[in-house]
């Protein structure tokens, strides 16, 4: 959801976002050019405050019912923002797989490990979560 203000390039920041599910809709249209009609549901995983920004950020899950290859293709293409996204990578989300890329070398956004370990919870249970980034961790 955007506050009143400036946004990141000094533009009036647009704050008619309704609820936390209006504004993820926004973003998902501006930046990957995601349209209301591809989602098939939406939910509240958590609430996180971004450290470099101070900035509350609301957690989703989104359920999509186009491929990622289709929202690479739109982002490319069409997103009026894809430069917000500046880097797309499709990755399965079985955990194993999930676990083995949270310990990659992977240049990461400042909090997206912890937005992805909070996708695994709410799919796979805390307990689940734990177990298996232990054995990583010892690994």
């Amino acid at each position: 959801m955007n506050a009143p203000g400036l946004n990141r390039k000094g533009e009036p920041s647009r704050s008619d976002d309704a609820d936390f599910f209006t504004g993820a809709m926004r973003g998902l249209e501006e930046e990957l050019a995601v349209t209301p009609e591809d989602v098939e549901s939406m939910k509240v995983v958590s609430m996180n405050v971004e450290y470099l920004t101070l900035s509350m950020d609301v957690i989703t899950t989104i359920k999509l019912n186009i491929t990622g290859e289709e929202i690479r293709h739109r982002w490319l293409l069409e997103a009026g923002d894809r430069d917000e996204a500046s880097r797309f990578d499709l990755l399965s989300a079985d955990l194993p797989s999930v676990v083995e890329k949270l310990f990659s070398k992977t240049l990461w956004h400042p909090s997206a490990r912890m937005r992805i370990i909070q996708l695994l919870f709410q799919r796979h249970g805390v307990k689940e979560v734990a177990s298996a980034l232990k054995r990583r961790v010892g690994a």
